[in-house]
């Protein structure tokens, strides 16, 4: 019976170690000896002066080696905390690398879609000009067809200085979430991408409905999923080529969806197209991190989410995010 109440301090002395830590389970150790040796001098515990001996050895290096297993688990969680708080800090500053090396190809797509909407109203004023300098030439000079061609050529100049504008706008990154209408959003994309969008139907439908979102970068991301539906439509041939803008009320959330009939994803690589790097327009340069910060800004930046999955005749992504009842958060 003492030796079951010899083992049951030793349970104390570990358990102590476990939950109260090195100082508390060795003074712990400190009075269950205490209490051996006051029990020993005070009552006939019927035991010998060797086997209280050995007991209190036998505490003091189990007590040692409960000391030197928690520093080691305590060594080991810290060192593992600081791996984990490294990895993070890596992680966050790759994110950081892939988000600024977006935005750069996602610049020089913007610079290059300036370039393609320039190239016609710069060949209309250069034919103005042209007209201009053969009226003023002539012996006869109308004075309000000049006019005319200076209203015009006014005209056209401030639809090019409206066009750097809205570009201008798009790059500022406001880390803000605020209620953002879609009507007036989607309206701003296809003004952008018009020129882009000339022999593909566009079909979106009036809502009235708002979301919290960062308004920029939701821009840009329905500019990056709408220019890969143009790009996998160009090599298409179907009768007509259309992408449909949805969007839908559900509860709380908001779900946008963009869906396209360019003959979808194959089923092997579906899931993968969200992975960093992953793509498969190498020879055109693609550099795979498109719908990788698609879904970086939907899910980190607007705590939204995003999913992808093949229609009868092409792909359909699904955007939530979170309506204009669900209260407005500062990231």
């Amino acid at each position: 019976m003492m030796s079951f109440g010899l083992f049951g301090f030793f349970l104390t002395s570990f358990g102590s170690f476990i939950l109260g830590g090195r100082r508390y389970g060795f003074f712990i150790a400190t009075i269950i000896i205490a209490i051996i040796v006051y029990l020993y001098n005070t009552l006939d515990i019927n035991l010998s002066v060797y086997a209280i001996f050995t007991f209190i050895v036998a505490l003091f290096v189990f007590n040692i080696f409960s000391f030197y297993f928690l520093r080691k688990i305590e060594n080991d969680s810290k060192r593992l905390e600081e791996r984990v708080i490294e990895e993070v800090a890596k992680r966050q500053l790759h994110e950081q690398m892939l988000l600024r090396q977006c935005r750069m190809a996602n610049m020089g797509e913007m610079i290059d879609t300036i370039a393609h909407q320039w190239r016609q109203p710069l060949m209309q004023n250069s034919m103005m000009l042209l007209n201009l300098y053969d009226e003023v030439e002539s012996d006869n000079c109308n004075k309000n067809y000049v006019l005319k061609k200076i209203e015009s050529l006014s005209k056209v100049t401030t639809h090019m200085s409206q066009t750097i504008e809205d570009f201008r706008n798009l790059l500022n990154h406001d880390k803000k979430v605020t209620l953002v209408n879609l009507d007036e959003v989607i309206e701003e994309i296809l003004v952008l991408m018009k020129s882009n969008l000339k022999e593909i139907t566009v079909t979106d439908k009036k809502c009235e409905i708002s979301v919290l979102a960062l308004k920029s970068e939701l821009i840009q991301v329905l500019i990056i999923l709408i220019s890969n539906s143009i790009e996998a439509l160009e090599n298409k041939k179907v009768s007509e080529k259309f992408i449909k803008i949805d969007i839908e009320k559900l509860d709380k959330d908001v779900e946008i969806t963009v869906e396209d009939n360019a003959g979808g994803i194959n089923n092997s690589i579906i899931r993968k197209i969200f992975d960093p790097y992953f793509t498969t327009k190498k020879q055109q340069g693609g550099t795979g991190l498109g719908l990788y910060i698609v879904q970086l800004i939907v899910e980190q930046n607007m705590q939204g989410s995003i999913e992808v999955e093949n229609t009868l005749e092409g792909v359909k992504f699904k955007i939530r995010l979170r309506g204009e009842n669900d209260g407005i958060k500062k990231i």
